[in-house]
């Protein structure tokens, strides 16, 4: 099964790569001055000047912490709104068919590319269009989007 995982996770990995130079090509996405995420209407919008220019429609794969050294999949954080995490349970249930553990367990020790690798794996199964990292100070927050498009 290990095999078959790290197979099944390096074409997720190289596949979200191209899915994301794509993004950075035809939309700039790490260009922009600022950009924010808001839960409730589950969007990432990019800004210039002000004025919101891009906006993504969200999925919320999971989060991770740099006082615990931990990924936390956004179906075990009761925090993140229901429709901010729609379709992760496919993700889980992969996992489980499978028998890929890091896509079952809750919570996983993290280190510096886990939260990019289940991701990937992420937008694999739920066909997303690209994925982005939030920093904050607490660590990371690792998003999808299935929609993106310049604003008028």
């Amino acid at each position: 099964m290990q095999s078959e995982y790290e197979e099944f996770r390096h074409q997720a990995v190289h596949a979200l790569m191209a899915l994301n130079q794509r993004c950075e090509c035809e939309f700039r996405i790490g260009s922009w001055e600022r950009w924010e995420y808001d839960l409730e209407p589950a969007t990432l919008t990019f800004f210039e000047n002000g004025l919101p220019r891009i906006v993504a429609s969200i999925v919320v794969v999971g989060s991770t912490s740099f006082a615990s050294s931990t990924w936390l999949w956004a179906w075990g954080n009761s925090s993140i709104p229901e429709e901010c995490r729609k379709g992760m349970e496919q993700v889980r249930q992969l996992g489980e068919t499978r028998q890929f553990s890091l896509l079952g367990q809750d919570k996983i020790t993290d280190d510096e590319y886990l939260g990019w690798e289940l991701t990937a794996i992420a937008a694999s199964v739920l066909g997303a269009k690209g994925a982005y990292r939030c920093p904050s100070e607490r660590g990371f927050l690792y998003v999808i989007y299935d929609e993106i498009a310049f604003l008028a």
